[in-house]
């Protein structure tokens, strides 16, 4: 109807875990998206999705953003391999509302996000 295909856009760059890395942090679980950043007034921001503010270095990898929220499933699909969330993000339009499942210091909370549209070059 318009002429264009309006992607959902959630506004954060990540790190895939994997079960080595979710070892080292202490993680409960084995996989999902490790939130680096969150975007300036992003869908992200405005639902309060938190990055961390320690960076640590590990297996040869620098500055990873550590203590922030680890998003582990996406309308409680489980995002396990590495372009997960930005698969699952990019199914969906701009204006849906997708529930959101992180675990936040230790405990597993769910977020809703009302998703924006995504901007030129952006994946999630």
């Amino acid at each position: 109807e318009k002429g264009r295909v309006d992607y959902g856009y959630l506004g954060v760059e990540t790190l895939t875990v994997w079960p080595q890395l979710a070892e080292r942090i202490d993680l409960d679980v084995k996989t999902g998206a490790l939130v680096q950043q969150v975007v300036d007034d992003s869908p992200a921001e405005d639902s309060g999705v938190e990055a961390g503010d320690e960076e640590i270095s590990f297996q040869g990898q620098d500055s990873i953003t550590v203590g922030g929220d680890l998003i582990v499933a996406v309308d409680g699909k489980r995002l396990t391999r590495e372009h997960d969330l930005a698969d699952e993000i990019s199914v969906h339009n701009a204006g849906e509302t997708v529930k959101l499942t992180i675990f936040r210091d230790g405990e597993r909370r769910s977020l809703d996000v009302e998703l924006g549209r995504r901007p030129a070059g952006s994946q999630s």
